[in-house]
């Protein structure tokens, strides 16, 4: 038996970007690996079937009804949730998963039929390794459930293969329908928000000014190389990040003084690592135009309830973070005032507000911050993809994305084509490091004077 509930704000913006085709389709994936001569198969079957079941956000498709999206929930079966087994040579791995990844991609584009998980069994012919994959479409879980989905998993399968029945938590299992229909019912407080934002956004004195920063950067001829079409195009420009979202990434490890230097700061100050990252941003952003009022978007994820850390589903909306500094506040004035700009905003996260300029805030924002702590972290440092630049799609002119491993941090900036290059990104890298030295080193010195001490050092250098 199948049941239709609302959905939430975020859900009918990701349907929203799906049919505009304004986000990537890439799949959200978990890769597990197990050794072949002790890989239980039925074991397998079984915990993934009892995943399925104690998620419904895994067995939900969408449907437009007379203008409103709903969320149908479908019962468990087997031939509908049926793990895929594919066999393949060990050299020939990567391009037969790359081709795996392809056809499962074109499978998730279909929210109306789903189902938005697919399962494959990778089994090499010629070594005792299996892979199992999980792929999912991103409207139906964030990466804060990627890491629950991972941990039911592994405890189903190690449960089954010792012939016992995992504890059957589904009863008091929170569920991602449950949550938007408690959600509907706070539209009213959705509607104030929106309101709250467009008066604010209408004043324009926190739009990012690029005629400042390409000056900034004209002192740099390296730097400042033609970028396609005219630097005040921003039309142009516009229609480009729309309909052809093409840029470059580079992914750096952040220096281990740096790193050490922001723990002891942490910790001295019970703050926040994305604080002080936060504030090293708006020191960058005012070094480079002189404004002091910014806008920094980032993700926010409602997980603040015990419940809501167990619940499998995309709870994501955006951050808006509006800034107005004075020059003459100390660094360590500046930290607090972050801190608390952070949690006034996660009081008013946007989800979808159609009266909302989107394109105009997108483009005009300084840029798209993003940040996973090391709790919720699965990557591992892959040297050879450190340092350089690979093209990626983006939606953003300029994304920051940060990943906090164990004992370090990984940086990857993002840009799209028509308003940074590749020299303007590595001197922001290295303008945003330096920055963020200078206060850390004497967290006392006034805003103004960090950026006079940075561009006195440069000018030396020079």
């Amino acid at each position: 038996m199948t049941e239709s509930y609302r959905c939430s704000p975020k859900q009918v913006e990701d349907w929203n970007n799906h049919f505009n085709r304004t986000q990537s389709d890439v799949p959200n994936l978990i890769i597990l690996q197990f050794s072949g001569s002790k890989l239980n198969f039925e074991a397998l079957e079984l915990a993934y079937a009892k995943l399925i079941c104690k998620h419904s956000a895994l067995r939900t498709t969408f449907c437009m009804v007379n203008g409103t999206l709903y969320q149908t929930v479908h019962p468990y079966s087997k031939e509908r949730f049926k793990i895929e087994y594919r066999s393949l040579v060990i050299t020939e791995k990567i391009n037969s998963i790359n081709k795996v990844t392809n056809e499962i991609q074109r499978k998730l584009k279909s929210l109306n039929a789903g189902p938005l998980i697919q399962a494959v069994v990778v089994l090499p012919q010629d070594v005792p390794i299996v892979t199992f994959i999980l792929f999912f479409h991103h409207i139906i879980v964030d990466h804060w459930s990627i890491n629950l989905i991972k941990e039911d998993v592994n405890n189903f399968y190690k449960c089954y293969s010792k012939n016992v029945e995992p504890v059957d938590d589904t009863w008091y299992c929170p569920q991602l329908c449950e949550y938007t229909e408690r959600q509907n019912i706070e539209l009213e407080k959705v509607k104030n928000i929106e309101k709250h934002w467009g008066i604010l956004l209408r004043k324009g004195n926190w739009k990012m000014n690029y005629s400042k920063l390409y000056a900034n950067f004209a002192h740099y001829p390296e730097v400042l190389k033609k970028l396609d079409g005219e630097i005040n195009r921003f039309r142009y420009k516009e229609i480009s990040l729309i309909r052809n979202p093409r840029g470059k990434a580079i992914t750096l490890l952040c220096d281990s003084v740096l790193y050490a230097t922001i723990l002891e700061l942490r910790n001295s100050r019970r703050l926040s690592i994305s604080s002080i990252v936060l504030a090293g941003l708006i020191l960058l952003h005012f070094s480079l135009t002189g404004q002091v009022d910014c806008i920094i978007r980032s993700l926010f994820s409602n997980r603040q309830s015990p419940k809501n850390r167990r619940l499998v589903g995309n709870l994501i909306g955006t951050l808006y973070l509006l800034t107005s500094i004075n020059p003459s506040w100390k660094f360590e004035e500046l930290l607090p005032y972050i801190y608390s700009i952070f949690l006034n905003s996660t009081k008013k996260v946007v989800f979808n507000c159609d009266s909302l300029n989107k394109t105009d805030v997108v483009i005009k924002s300084f840029l798209f911050f993003n940040f996973i702590n090391s709790q919720m972290s699965s990557k591992s440092i892959e040297t050879s993809n450190l340092n350089k630049f690979s093209r990626v799609r983006v939606d953003c002119p300029l994304v920051f994305n940060i990943e906090e491993l164990q004992d370090s941090m990984l940086f990857t900036w993002s840009f799209h084509c028509d308003f940074y290059n590749e020299s303007m990104v590595l001197r922001l890298v290295n303008q945003f490091s330096s920055l963020l030295t200078i206060a850390l080193n004497d967290p006392r010195i006034r805003i103004s004077q960090i950026c006079e001490i940075h561009d006195l050092a440069i000018n030396s250098f020079s």
